[in-house]
This record gives structure tokens, sequence and C-alpha cells, in this order.
């Protein structure tokens, strides 16, 4: 028996753990490794001691397989899509070299009982099938995951696993027909029906006869088909499914997005089928154990043009559809040192240039059909918003949980910024209009591109009104049930004047509500600039030294309350806009007199890297706090709206990829020169406050803000002695810039989940 899989180098460790189980029950057969992907020249040494193991009985790379201007083939599939595309070509190439009896195997799987099984059905049968499901429940929402989004969508079979017997006649003639399949097709393509290689299989029972579908539930075993699938151990501490069968093998899919643990959660939630999460701990342990932390994120070598350019799915659609850009570029990941290639060609303007002796009627015909695209895209973002409405949920969505987390355990102490301003007041009445909040602006925004999630719809907490008491109760106890340290409310103080001071003096008086707190200073006048009208102050700030008095004297009531967070016996004290003050160091030297004198503690002053500011000892400050995404955020290398199509062509500010700079933030691994509180944010969009002039992070996702936040409170162990462990998270409810904490409709839970996921997963 010959088994194999097909990984990215990324994906090792995973293999790693794949080939040992399997040869811990089978040290007699063979074990293939296909890899798609190429070693950095810088780590050579140690991927060729990683894949020198004794459980890797040959290594191959897609290259070396016999398909015709191999890279061509290759640029036109994504990285999963390649991945999975050779699976097919490899399999005809075994069968060719006379193997019989083959396996593929998915390497995010491992083995708990022998396959024995498979092996003696090979002998009557040429091809064995594993089904998704094999059962079904009334559960609407196991309906809607797992039989409408899982197996409608993406196949009856799942080809994480597939056996063949290539010398029975029905066998070679599946191995032929599915290997053409995937070198031309294994694209995942939803509109055409394709979902690489699982939908093509779904045909394999009609055109083949010799066919086994395997219906005992000890194989493929996952999160698809969990809630139909009991596990546990009998008394000789064999893994058993439904009490009768041994556990052959289980699927650890979605572990690097964060999903596959997600719906752990979700069906486990209430004690239900504790033996998965025991399986999904040991799992960690294992990636742990083989590397993954290090050759986990490893980028993959097809991922990127020869320069380094990312290449966008779009790039590779538009090669792979043209056979004119196949001749001539045949080998389209070189650029020629970055002065030619098909980047070149794809960054050039396309559209073709009139020639001077064509007619009128024929140098229109451009401009008709860049109306058309441009009207065709907005229909196809006019049908997203529509699908919005309906409430359609994220593949990364969570439901709400009983799962818990207490904050006391955590090594590093979470702390979410929270905006007040959902009630009406006053002032808003008369700038904006009668009954105004933070909602008015949620609902006016909309998409701007395909793809754009907009608008953020909230999820259990609705449309809240802060003057109802039992939402600020309810957002306390989801705070601390995903183990959330504190808030830091915003404190809205114009020289004596404050505004949206409802929410956080009801606290201040409520000892029920109980839960640690900070003020953060929003000292910025504030303007019209909402409506793009920055030079129009609604309400000016003063800066003087009484006001520096009165200001401190305002938050006595605060920093006297037993709630209010502190850092040793100093109360902590945020200001959002430090260089504002006129003279900063004086204004500190008051408060900390003010508050030494009043028995109150020295205050533990924290400057927002805010408009410039980094270093908060030129303000006389004893730590900063990032303030994400002001700063190093905006950058170039994040830019990515010249490779997206806009529906709105009048839209005017900036757009960022999330993943990148995810990203890069993984990679700042430097000490501060002087206290720094890291700060990230779940997603950001500011289109709802402006509307075609937003700045929007496209992509984020809860796997990915579970990574920053991750790298985040890594750097702070390192970083931050105890008890100055200290996370900030922008925002709980900035729902108006696209970034909150609180539970919407597309993700549902999967923020706070990521996070209290993060939280119990620190090690010292």
């Amino acid at each position: 028996m010959i088994v194999y899989t097909s990984i990215t180098l990324n994906y090792l460790p995973k293999a790693k753990i794949l080939a040992k189980t399997l040869k811990q029950f089978h040290p007699d057969w063979a074990f293939h490794l296909l890899i798609s992907d190429k070693i950095p020249a810088k780590k050579s040494q140690v991927y060729e001691q990683e894949l020198s193991q004794p459980f890797f009985d040959k290594v191959v790379w897609a290259e070396e397989l016999p398909i015709e201007n191999i890279k061509s083939w290759i640029f036109k599939h994504t990285v999963v899509e390649i991945c999975t595309a050779v699976k097919g070509p490899y399999l005809q190439y075994l069968a060719d070299q006379g193997h019989e009896k083959v396996m593929y195997i998915d390497p995010d799987i491992a083995i708990f009982n022998p396959l024995t099984p498979l092996e003696e059905w090979l002998d009557e049968y040429g091809i064995l099938l594993a089904p998704h499901l094999l059962d079904y429940t009334d559960n609407p929402q196991s309906i809607q995951d797992n039989e409408i989004a899982g197996t409608l969508r993406h196949g009856t079979f799942n080809l994480g696993f597939l056996a063949v017997n290539s010398a029975l006649e029905d066998g070679r003639r599946f191995i032929d027909w599915w290997a053409a399949r995937l070198l031309k097709y294994c694209y995942a393509d939803y509109e055409r029906g394709l979902f690489t290689d699982q939908k093509w299989v779904d045909l394999a029972p009609s055109f083949f006869e010799n066919l086994l579908i395997i219906r005992d539930p000890g194989y493929d075993v996952a999160s698809w088909n969990l809630d139909c699938r009991q596990l546990s151990f009998d008394e000789k501490g064999t893994l058993l499914v439904n009490k009768d069968y041994p556990l052959r093998f289980y699927h650890f899919t979605g572990y690097d997005s964060g999903a596959g643990a997600n719906v752990i959660a979700s069906l486990t939630s209430g004690g239900a089928n504790p033996i998965a999460n025991e399986l999904w701990d040991w799992y960690i342990r294992q990636l742990d154990e083989h590397g993954h932390d290090v050759l986990g994120s490893a980028r993959s070598f097809y991922d990127t043009f020869d320069d380094g350019t990312k290449i966008e799915k779009e790039m590779r659609v538009m090669y792979r559809e043209s056979p004119d850009l196949q001749r001539i570029f045949p080998n389209p990941f070189d650029t020629e040192k970055g002065k030619g290639g098909y980047l070149a060609w794809w960054r050039k303007d396309r559209p073709k240039k009139k020639k001077k002796s064509e007619p009128e009627a024929v140098t229109a015909q451009p401009v008709v059909e860049t109306v058309s695209r441009l009207e065709k895209l907005q229909a196809q973002v006019y049908q997203e918003l529509l699908q919005c409405e309906l409430n359609d949920r994220d593949e990364e969505y969570v439901p709400q949980l009983s799962q818990s987390f207490d904050a006391a355990d955590a090594l590093v102490k979470l702390i979410a910024f929270y905006l007040p301003q959902y009630h009406p007041f006053p002032e808003n009445d008369e700038w904006w209009c009668k009954g105004f909040t933070e909602w008015t602006n949620v609902t006016r925004a909309v998409p701007q591109f395909s793809g754009h999630y907009q608008p953020h719809l909230p999820g259990e907490l609705g449309f809240y009104d802060l003057r109802i008491e039992d939402v600020h109760f309810r957002q306390i106890e989801l705070a601390k049930q995903f183990g959330l340290y504190g808030f830091a409310y915003y404190h809205y103080w114009f020289a004596g004047k404050r505004l949206m001071e409802m929410p956080v003096d009801r606290f201040l008086a409520n000892k029920k509500m109980d839960f640690p707190f900070l003020l953060v200073w929003a000292n910025e006048n504030w303007t019209r600039r909402w409506d793009g009208l920055e030079s129009d102050i609604l309400i000016a700030q003063e800066h003087t030294a009484e006001t520096d008095f009165a200001f401190i004297r305002d938050m006595e009531p605060y920093l006297r309350d037993e709630r209010y967070i502190r850092i040793g016996d100093r109360p902590v004290g945020m200001v959002y806009r430090a260089d504002l003050l006129p003279d900063p160091k004086a204004t500190a030297d008051r408060w900390r007199e003010y508050c030494v004198k009043n028995k109150l503690g020295e205050p533990y002053l924290i400057a927002a890297q805010t408009f410039g500011l980094e270093d908060p000892r030129t303000v006389g400050f004893d730590a900063a706090v990032q303030f994400p995404p002001h700063n190093e955020w905006h950058s170039s290398e994040f830019m990515i709206q010249d490779s997206l199509e806009l529906a709105n062509p009048a839209y005017s500010s900036l757009i960022f990829s999330y993943e990148k700079m995810v990203e890069f933030q993984e990679k700042q691994h430097k000490s501060s020169p002087y206290p720094l509180y890291k700060t990230v944010f779940p997603s950001w969009d500011s289109e709802p406050r402006k509307p075609g002039r937003g700045t929007i992070y496209a992509g984020a996702k809860p796997s990915l803000y579970r990574r920053w936040l991750k790298t985040a409170c890594d750097w702070t162990l390192k970083n931050h002695p105890k008890g100055e462990r200290f996370v900030f998270v922008n925002a709980w409810n900035e729902w108006a810039e696209g970034t909150h904490l609180e539970p919407d409709r597309r993700f549902g839970y999967a923020n706070l989940h990521a996070g209290m996921e993060v939280l119990r997963g620190l090690k010292e």
C-alpha cells in the first residue's frame, strides 16, 4: 500500500503527524509526501533535516510531475487549488509505475486505529469513497451548515480521503478520469458548479460500478458530521465512534483559520461530545511539538511572483482564460528582474488605445464596454448587499456559546475601548438631527466594491439604546464570559462641559456592574468631520492650567472607585491626543501633584500613539498605547485599491489589506525603549461615517484577528512584567468604524471567541 498526501511547506508539521500516526499502525506501508512549493534558500538546511524523517519514504515536488508547461499550469491555480490539482496526476503517475493499492489522505488528518479494512476492501473494490455525512438531524443549524453550506456546496464525498486499486478495471478508469478532470478543471468556481476535486466525484457512483461508499462512521470523522457521531473510549482505551466503531481517522479541518475550533466549541458547548475537545487539545500539542509555530507560517513559493509581489486570484483567472497570455508568458512567475513578464503586462492599462485610423463608431466601443462593466459590477455589489440583508453567515460564524473563560486566569489582561454614543442627547439632536445616535451612521453604509462587508449589522444586542440599563449589563456579561478584563470608556470633557456622560455615570453609581474600567480623555475639538467639514467646530477644547486642575478634579470620583484599573497603586489615565496639550509635561505634573496630594495615587499616564506621536517621554507621560490604524498602519505596503474594481467610481479614500497588515504585525518582534501597550482591531472600515471617503481594511476575518491578537499577547508576555500585561482592543462597539467585538450577523460571536481562545492558550 502507498499512502500519499499533498502539501505546501507550511503544512509540513501536519504531514509529520499524519505520517507518524499512520506508521504507528502500518509500518510496512509506504508514505509519499507531494509538495507544491519550493524551499527558501535561507532555510535549506532546516527543511533538508525535516524532510529526511524516517516516516517520509519519498518526497516528490510538484514541478517533477509529468505535466506539460508545468510552471504555466501551476500559475493558473491558487495555492489551495494547486495542492488539490496535483493529487490526480500523481495518482495517475503511481498507477503508470505499476503500483496497485494507493490511498490519498489529507495532511490535517491523524490516524487513531488500524486501517486494515481499507486494504481488504481494495481486494474487491476499485474505488473507496467516504461521504461527508452518513446521517442527518432536524436541527436548523445543522441543516444550514452541514447540508446546505457544506455538502451541497462542496460535494457529497470528502476527498480528504480516497483509495483505489489500479489493477481493477474501474479503479484504473477512475484514476484516468479523475486525473484528467483535475488537470483542467480543479478550481473553486462555484458559479460553474466546481469545487476543486470534490464536486467531480459526485459523479463517480454513476460512472463506476465497482465502487464502495464507506458507511462505517469511524472513517472521516470531522466537525461537519460530529453532531451525529459520539466519541468515547472503551475499557481498553480504544477510541470509538457511536460506541461500536473504532475511530479510524479524524479530520482536523479548519485549524489555521480557527473555523474548525469554533465549530467544535459550538458542538461541544454544554458538555456535549467532550472527547472531541480532548482530541483537539491533543492535536494542538502535537503541532507544537512538530514545529508548527515556526514552520506553519511559511509562505508558499507559488503565492508570489519571483520579485515577491503577491499573486492575486484575478491575475490567475485572467491568465488561465487566455491561451495568448499562456503562449506569450510560458513562465508567468518570471518578472524579468522586476522589469517585464506577465506582472508588467498586468500592471499596464489594459484597454486598447484607439488608432487614429479607426472610425468614430469603433473608438466609442471601449467606452460602452467600460460603462457596461461598471453596471454589472454595481449589480453584483447590490446582490451582495441583498444577501447581507438576508442574514448571510460567513463560514467563520460562531453561534452563542455556553463556554466561558475568567480574565483572572489569563496571563494578559484584555481591555476594549468603549464608545458611549448609543443614546440620544441634546447636543446631537441640535447638531445632526433629532434622535441621532451612532446607529444613524451605521445603517447608511453601502459596499464600495464586490466583497466589501457593509453594512455591519448587530447580532444579539440589536440596535440598542444605552438608556436601557439591561443593555449595559449584558455588554459586561458578554465581555466577562469571553475573558475580557475591562472597558476603557471614552470620556468627553470640554472645559467643564461633558457629553455622553450618562452611561459611564450610571456605571459608576451602580456597583452591581462589577467590571474593571478606565477612562480615555477624547480631547479633540468636535467638528463636522462626518460631513467633511473639519473646520466647522461644534464644541471646542480649552487647554490652560486652570482646565488641567478642573479636569483632574472631575476625574476624582472615577479614580477613587475600587473598579478603576490600576498598575500597582497608580490609577491609569489615558489621553487620545496628548500632542494637542500646549505644554503636556506641565499638564502631567499638575495631574500628578493633585492626585498625590489627594491620596488618589500617582497617575500612570498613557499617551495614545495618534497623529504621529510615538514616544510618550516627549510629552512627560509614563507609557504609550498603540491606536491602530493611526501611524504606521497607514502604509503603502498594505494598499490594495489599485487591484479592486470599485462599484462607486467617486470613491476617494484608501483601501488596505487587513491580511497584509496582520502579516506585517506578526514580524514585529523588537522591544520598545519605553513602556508600550499593544492594540489590535478585529476590523476597520469608516465608510459609515464618511460615505465614499472611508478608510477600509478589506478582508478582515476572525481568524486573522486571532493571529494578530496572539502576536500582541506574546509580545506583551516578553516585554511587560506581571501586573502590567495589558493588551487593548479597538474596539468593543465602534460600529460606525467597522470595528466591534459585539456580535454581528455575519460572524456572530467569532471575534469574542477568538479572543477567548488566544487568552486560554497563552503560555509563559
